[in-house]
């Protein structure tokens, strides 16, 4: 799944975006409620722009970003039982 994602990214960006930002969205709205900004936006324009300093002050966020794409490309191909060296095998850096 993780090459899929990968040629999705590469090849057909804003299907990839608006697949991430639906996902991203969806746990945001049942986080935060209307309450706090969303920072989606913001890091998307931050990727595009190679701010550094905006994607550091948004670490956390994009750890969050990342284990929610995780948790949802999972959901729609789970992955067999793997040890941990089938995992660190199969993973792209």
């Amino acid at each position: 799944m993780d090459f899929l994602e990968f040629l999705y990214r590469q090849f057909y960006p804003r299907a990839w975006l608006a697949w991430a930002e639906f996902h991203w969205n969806t746990d945001f709205e049942q986080a935060a409620g209307a309450d706090g900004e969303n920072p989606f936006r913001r890091i998307v324009l931050a990727f595009q722009e190679c701010q550094i300093h905006e994607l550091r002050t948004r670490a956390a966020d994009l750890g969050r970003l990342k284990q929610i794409l995780r948790l949802e490309k999972d959901r729609l191909f789970p992955r067999p039982v793997m040890d941990e060296f089938d995992k660190a095998l199969l993973a792209y850096p």
